[in-house]
């Protein structure tokens, strides 16, 4: 996640202006299995299985067993 820092609080209109209170960027990155296993550790009581895929590649699943054919699913895009 990036966001860009100026040096000013005040709304900067136009584009040579953000330009040139462009102070810099920060920059933060996460890790999607850590954010995944912090969210699926809160609901620990809870029958609970988190996939996370991206275009079909698994990028985290809270167990390596296939879902319950009873299981209720959603998927976002």
């Amino acid at each position: 996640m990036r966001l860009a820092v100026y040096r000013t609080d005040a709304f900067v209109p136009s584009q040579d202006m953000r330009r040139e209170m462009f102070g810099g960027i920060v920059s933060v990155t996460f890790h999607v299995a850590d954010v995944a296993a912090d969210i699926v550790s809160r609901h620990a009581t809870a029958a609970l299985q988190l996939r996370v895929l991206d275009a079909g590649e698994l990028l985290y699943d809270s167990a390596m067993l296939p879902p319950s054919p009873k299981a209720f699913q959603v998927a976002t895009p």
